[in-house]
């Protein structure tokens, strides 16, 4: 049974996201577990407007609220630098998670990022590494994993995939699908197709689930997506899904 704070948290969401009524103050609130499952969830960015109704909390969380919005302004300003960079190259590269979650949102500042994740083909270590020098990135040591390489520049950090997930065996299939599916936007930058988008949101989060732990910002991620599920290619979803035996994971999910 969900307590009182978890309750008003998930009200702020419904407020913040539809049209549902302002969750009620009551003396029951406690304040600092409320401020802690925020930041936990790191959902500060998509509840701060409607915690209008608990002005103590709002003023508590005002400072952090807005260094989380300059953070995002300023990996939305890396993250086209990398975009453009990397189109220039003449490597495909296709963002990832945060970054095309963003658009669902009624306002995409509302979606806290804690860094950017980009799909890079071909993988090239030394080439993806100058770009990154170019745009004044410092590589975090060597390569770092099988999976991707991480850069820093002050507060922004890059994650640089050579891969969708860890297990390649499963995914390579669609994998490959998704990259013949790839579109190209009026600025030049790549994008996954939305069933892809869709895709990569479960098998992620179900990789995540099997790690033992995935917050409410994920959640409102699936939410979210699902809302455009009359607009997908259910058919093509739903094959990929079968294929990666996440059928079942998807539909308790949803």
């Amino acid at each position: 049974m969900l307590t009182a704070d978890q309750q008003f948290v998930l009200g702020l969401l419904r407020t913040s996201l539809s049209d549902a009524e302002d969750p009620v103050v009551s003396h029951e609130l406690n304040m600092s577990a409320i401020a802690l499952a925020i930041r936990r969830n790191g959902i500060l960015p998509t509840v701060y407007p409607s915690l209008g109704v608990f002005p103590d909390l709002q003023h508590t969380l005002q400072m952090e609220y807005y260094a989380s919005v300059s953070q995002s302004v300023n990996q939305r300003h890396s993250g086209q630098k990398v975009l453009e960079a990397f189109g220039a190259s003449g490597v495909q590269c296709v963002p990832l998670k945060g970054w095309e979650m963003r658009s669902l949102y009624p306002n995409p500042e509302m979606r806290q990022m804690t860094d950017m994740n980009v799909l890079v083909r071909p993988y090239e270590h030394d080439a993806i590494e100058g770009v990154m020098r170019s745009l004044a990135f410092a590589a975090e040591g060597e390569e770092s994993s099988d999976k991707h390489d991480v850069y820093r520049k002050g507060t922004v950090t890059v994650e640089v995939h050579k891969r969708l997930t860890d297990d390649w065996d499963a995914i390579r299939d669609w994998e490959t699908r998704m990259w013949n599916r790839v579109t190209v936007d009026s600025h030049g930058y790549y994008h996954m197709s939305d069933e892809d988008v869709y895709l990569f949101h479960f098998v992620h989060m179900h990789h995540d689930f099997g790690n033992g732990w995935f917050g409410l910002r994920r959640i409102v991620d699936a939410w979210l997506l699902n809302k455009q599920w009359n607009q997908l290619d259910t058919g093509y979803v739903m094959q990929v899904l079968d294929s990666m035996r996440l059928n079942v994971f998807h539909t308790k999910m949803v």
